[in-house]
C-alpha cells in the first residue's frame, strides 16, 4: 500500500465524520428507509459525560465579569488517585495511514496522538472528565490584575528522555517554535497561541525565521515562565494543555532543526521512541524516569502502519491487537452479540465533535432568514443517524456533554416539520427555491443525498458539489456554494474553541469568507465580554449559551445535525485505558491483566 498524504487532524476528523464517525461507513445510493431498530445497542460510554459547572446558570444571571485577576484561571483539579496496575506487557494497535512526523508541534492524526499522549509532556493536562490538571507545571498560573500576564511555575527534576532536565527555557522555546520555518509537521498551535505578545510581528517576517524569540514568553528563572498576551485570554491554560503546549528540549531542537520529529524525537512523556520503520511500524518503550512516579505500566507500544481495516479487524479478533479505532456498525453489532467479544466494544466521546450546516448569508436565497429556517425544519436528523448505522446522535445544539457549557435543556426552534418548511419556501420563492449548491465536506455523499431529498420534498432544489476542500474553497468563500456541511471537534473542552474559530469575525480581516457578509456586531460584543471572564463564571456560561441560541435559533445561520461518537474495540484485558480525549487511547495508566489475557487466548473465538 502506498503511504497516504499528510492529513491535518481537522482533515482526518472531517474524513472520519464523513464516514459516519469512527469509521461508520454508509453505502451510496437511493435514500434508505430509516430502521431505528437496526441501530447499535449502545455500549456503555468509556467516559461518562460531565458538566463541569456546579452552579446551574439561570436565565436572569448577569454577565458582569469578576475581578480580572481571577479572569483567566481555569478550575484546577487534583490528579485522581491511581490504582496499582500490573507492570509489563505490549500494547498493539494499527492505523490505515502512514506516520509523517513525531514533531511536538504535530497536529495530524497518528502523529498527533503519539506525540501528545505518549512522547511529550505539557505544563497542564486534562483528566478523564476533561478537567484541567497539573502536568509539568508545579501549580496553576498566577494572573495579573489586567489578565494579560501569566506566571507559570515548573516542577524541578522533570527529565527528558535524553536525561537532561526540563526547564522554563525548554517550555519557552517549544511555544515559540510553532512560528519557526523548521516545523515541517502540520501544526494547529499557531492559531491557539496567536494572542501571545509578539506573534503578529513574527508572522509578518518573510521568509519565516528559523529561530523565534517571542516577546511575550520570558524565562524569569529556570523554573518560572512568564507569558504575556495582547488581550484577556481566559482559555490560555487549556491551550497549554493541548498539542500546542508539547515541550521538547531546546538544545536538541536547535541542533536537529527540521530533522526533529523524523530523525530526533526527545520528550518527557511516559514512552520514548525505540524504533521507527517507515511505512511499517513504530515501536515505543517505557520511560523509566517519567516524572509521574510508578507510571507507565506498559513496557512497549507497537503501532502498525498502513494496515487496512479488514486486516486490522482480523488481528483484533485473533487477539493480536489490543485496540482498533472505528469498527464499522455491522462489525460492532456482531461483536456485541458475541459472548467472547461483547465486552470489547466501547464508545469514546471526543469533546465537541459535531456535524452542522451553515449558509452564505450574504447571497440569495439564504440572505433571507426564512430560507435558512426552511432548511432547519426540513432536515430529518433521525434519518441521517439511522443511515450512518445509529452510532451517532441526532443533535440540535453546537455543544456536547464533554463541553463545559453544554446545556442539557437546550431546545431547537426548528424540530423536523416538512409542512412548516414548505410554507416558508413559498414565502421566499413561490413555486420553489432553485439553484442551491451544497458542499458535503463533513458528511459522506449518502447523507448528503438524504439532505438533498429532504429539501426536494419541501421545494428546495439542491445540487451536491463534490471535491476536496482545496478545490472548492474559493467557491465556498465567495458564496457561490451557498450551503456547507462541516465537521468540527474541539481541541479543548470549552465552547470558545468553536465560537472564536468559526464565528468570531474581525472586520479588519480582508481574508475572511465573503459568504459571511458583514460581521455580526452582537456576537462580537459577546465574545469580547467572554474573553475577559473567568472560565467557570456562570455569567460567561450564560453568554456562550446565549451566543449558541443566537446562532441556532434566533438567526438560524447554523443547523446542527449530529453528535459524532467514536466506536472503539478495546481488548477487555487492557485495564484503566482512557478513551475519547485524543481520538486514540490514553495509555499512561493502562496495564494488561496477563491472567485474563491468557484465559481469553484459551477461548476459541466464536466470531466471524
Amino acid at each position: 500500500m502506498q503511504p497516504m498524504r499528510k492529513l491535518s487532524r481537522r482533515e482526518f476528523m472531517t474524513m472520519l465524520a464523513a464516514a459516519g464517525g469512527g469509521g461508520l461507513l454508509a453505502a451510496c445510493g437511493p435514500r434508505p428507509t430509516p430502521q431505528p431498530e437496526a441501530a447499535i445497542a449502545m455500549p456503555t460510554l468509556a467516559v461518562e459525560p460531565t458538566v463541569a459547572l456546579e452552579v446551574k446558570v439561570q436565565e436572569e444571571a448577569t454577565a458582569a465579569p469578576e475581578a480580572a485577576a481571577e479572569a483567566a484561571t481555569a478550575v484546577p483539579t487534583e490528579v485522581a488517585e491511581i490504582t496499582q496496575g500490573e507492570y509489563g506487557g505490549l500494547f498493539r494497535a494499527s492505523v490505515q495511514s502512514d506516520l509523517p512526523s513525531l514533531d511536538p508541534a504535530s497536529c495530524g492524526w497518528i502523529d498527533w496522538w503519539l506525540a501528545y499522549a505518549c512522547i511529550y509532556s505539557r505544563l497542564y493536562d486534562f483528566d478523564e472528565k476533561g478537567e484541567l490538571i497539573l502536568g509539568v507545571a508545579a501549580d496553576f498560573p498566577s494572573v495579573s490584575a489586567d489578565g494579560l500576564t501569566y506566571l507559570v511555575p515548573i516542577k524541578e527534576g522533570v527529565k527528558f528522555h535524553d536525561g537532561t532536565e526540563l526547564t522554563a527555557e525548554d517550555a519557552k522555546f517549544s511555544l515559540d517554535r510553532h512560528y519557526s520555518s523548521v516545523v515541517t509537521a502540520i501544526t494547529c498551535g499557531r492559531g491557539h497561541l496567536k494572542p501571545i505578545v509578539g506573534v503578529t510581528e513574527v508572522q509578518e517576517i518573510n521568509p519565516e525565521p528559523e529561530l523565534v524569540d517571542l516577546k511575550g514568553t520570558t524565562v524569569l528563572d529556570p523554573y518560572t515562565l512568564q507569558i504575556e498576551v495582547t488581550r484577556p485570554y481566559s482559555v490560555l491554560p487549556f491551550v497549554l494543555a493541548i498539542h500546542a503546549g508539547n515541550i521538547a528540549p531546546k538544545k536538541a531542537l536547535v541542533e536537529a532543526k527540521d530533522t526533529f520529529g523524523t530523525e530526533v524525537m526527545i520528550g518527557s512523556g511516559p514512552f520514548k521512541v525505540a524504533e521507527w520503520r517507515p511505512g511499517e511500524a513504530v515501536m515505543l518503550e517505557r520511560f523509566d524516569d517519567y516524572y509521574k512516579a510508578g507510571l507507565p505500566y506498559l513496557d512497549n507500544l507497537e503501532i502498525l502502519l498502513n494496515l487496512d481495516y479488514q486486516a486490522s479487524l482480523l488481528r483484533f479478533e485473533s487477539r493480536e491487537l489490543e485496540y482498533l479505532l472505528g469498527p464499522q456498525p455491522e462489525d460492532a453489532k456482531r461483536l456485541l452479540e458475541d459472548p467472547v467479544f461483547k465486552h470489547d466494544v466501547l464508545f469514546g466521546e471526543y469533546p465537541g465533535w459535531i456535524s452542522y450546516i451553515d449558509f452564505a448569508v450574504n447571497v440569495p436565497p439564504f440572505d433571507d432568514i426564512r430560507a435558512r429556517q426552511a432548511v432547519a425544519f426540513a432536515v430529518d436528523k433521525v434519518a441521517l443517524n439511522a443511515a450512518s448505522g445509529g452510532a451517532n446522535l441526532p443533535w440540535d445544539q453546537l455543544f456536547t456533554p464533554r463541553i463545559l457549557q453544554y446545556d442539557p435543556d437546550f431546545k431547537t426552534a426548528y424540530p423536523h416539520d416538512p409542512d412548516k418548511a414548505r410554507a416558508l419556501v413559498e414565502l421566499v420563492s413561490p413555486g420553489g427555491i432553485k439553484g442551491v449548491k451544497m458542499w458535503p465536506g463533513g458528511i459522506d455523499i449518502n447523507l448528503a443525498q438524504i439532505i438533498q431529498e429532504d429539501l426536494k420534498n419541501v421545494g428546495i432544489e439542491l445540487e451536491i458539489v463534490e471535491g476536496d476542500q482545496g478545490v472548492v474553497i474559493d467557491r465556498i468563500k465567495s458564496g457561490e456554494i451557498q450551503m456547507v456541511a462541516w465537521g468540527w471537534a474541539n481541541d479543548y473542552p470549552d465552547a470558545m474553541n468553536l465560537m472564536v474559530d468559526r464565528f468570531y469575525c474581525d472586520p479588519n480581516d480582508t481574508t475572511r469568507y465573503a459568504r459571511k457578509g458583514e460581521c455580526d456586531a452582537q456576537l462580537n460584543d459577546w465574545f469580547i465580554q467572554i474573553a475577559a471572564m473567568k472560565v467557570q463564571d456562570p455569567g460567561r456560561t450564560r453568554l456562550l449559551r446565549q451566543a449558541q441560541d443566537w446562532l441556532v435559533n434566533e438567526t438560524a445561520v447554523v443547523v446542527p445535525i449530529r453528535h459524532i461518537r467514536i466506536l472503539d474495540l478495546v481488548a477487555q484485558y487492557l485495564k484503566d485505558v482512557r478513551l475519547g480525549g485524543t481520538m486514540m487511547p490514553w495509555l499512561e495508566t493502562a496495564w494488561i491483566d496477563t491472567a485474563e489475557a491468557k484465559s481469553l487466548q484459551d477461548i476459541r473465538p466464536v466470531s466471524g
